[in-house]
């Protein structure tokens, strides 16, 4: 079942770092990760370089968590684990673009009465599909309102973020009109381009992320986020839970 927070899936984020007011530190960018773990008389096996507002800060620490996106998680390995970061870097993030789609319900060519509809690849629309998100979650448009979350792009549509905003928000209208069998009327039209949106679990995912998970535990990191076992935010929260769990991570 689909949900979110009034104030979106920060709030979220932001209750997590509230019930940890002393260990979380914002605007701290890792730049380096060194294994120490074979020097005699350290008390750290890691040693965590960082960029941050104040300069450059180092932290010692026994062992890790990753969660961040596989290409990032690559990049921080590359000198100390290289077998795992051959694999995470070979997880594909292809581009997505939002169009975010408002008009008033009287408008629309039938109600809204569900999640939306995805588009089979089969079927060569213009769009990967939409969400009624005023539907789903009704807090998200003013009484009298829809609100549609048209979604383009993906492994299926590459360059998808090289079109220019009329071209994208013509395609998303268009993707629309064949999925309600009428023309929308919108009266408000928003766009948003995110690159290297969703990883994709292409052929050997499975093999692909054991070997990267064995590399990494066996030298004290856990990995972490939704490029392993399952893109939602529950199954991302847990494979962070998991992370932590059976002691080894204290």
């Amino acid at each position: 079942t689909p949900f979110s927070f009034r104030g979106g899936l920060a709030e979220f984020v932001e209750a997590l770092a509230a019930a940890l007011p002393n260990e979380v530190r914002l605007e701290h960018r890792v730049t380096s990760l060194e294994n120490y773990s074979a020097l005699e008389n350290y008390s750290g096996a890691w040693r965590v370089g960082t960029e941050t507002p104040g300069g450059a800060q180092r932290f010692e620490a026994d062992r890790l968590i990753l969660a961040v996106p596989a290409p990032a998680a690559a990049a921080m390995l590359e000198g100390e684990v290289p077998a795992a970061a051959r694999e995470l870097v070979e997880i594909p993030y292809p581009d997505v673009a939002l169009v975010y789609v408002a008009l008033p319900n009287d408008k629309l060519p039938r109600p809204l009465d569900g999640f939306g509809f995805l588009v089979p690849a089969a079927e060569k629309s213009p769009i990967l599909g939409a969400i009624w998100a005023s539907c789903v979650f009704p807090h998200r448009a003013p009484d009298g309102r829809a609100l549609l979350t048209v979604f383009l792009g993906g492994r299926t549509q590459p360059g998808v973020l090289d079109a220019s905003d009329d071209e994208l928000t013509e395609r998303a209208l268009a993707g629309l009109a064949a999925g309600f069998g009428a023309p929308i009327a919108a009266d408000q039209v928003w766009l948003e381009r995110i690159s290297g949106a969703i990883p994709q679990y292409v052929r050997g995912h499975r093999d692909r992320v054991a070997r990267a998970t064995a590399a990494t535990r066996a030298v004290g990191i856990e990995l972490a986020g939704n490029h392993l076992s399952g893109v939602s935010v529950e199954q991302a929260y847990q494979s962070g839970w998991d992370a932590g769990a059976d002691g080894r991570l204290g």
